[in-house]
């Protein structure tokens, strides 16, 4: 179920603040978010993300994402690198 359909179930138009730790898989909501080019990412006032990188991980794939989610108005607030789990 996409989060513009859940919006629509619940009869909400603008999200305040969005927090996700899908545990990877932000990277393929985002995805998803800007192939669809819908403007799911105008209906969110707040995005508060954990966001993992790994070898498995495409990287390079994911700084263009980042830099999609600036484009379209997010900005990076806190940053926090976590050494002690790594893949």
């Amino acid at each position: 179920m996409s989060l513009s359909s859940i919006m629509s179930m619940l009869g909400h138009d603008y999200i305040d603040v969005l927090k996700m730790d899908i545990e990877g898989d932000e990277w393929k909501t985002w995805m998803q978010w800007k192939a669809d080019n819908k403007g799911i990412e105008r209906r969110i006032g707040q995005l508060l993300a954990e966001v993992h990188f790994s070898a498995s991980i495409n990287n390079a794939n994911n700084v263009d994402l980042l830099a999609w989610l600036e484009s379209v108005g997010f900005e990076l607030f806190s940053r926090r690198n976590n050494f002690r789990y790594t893949v």
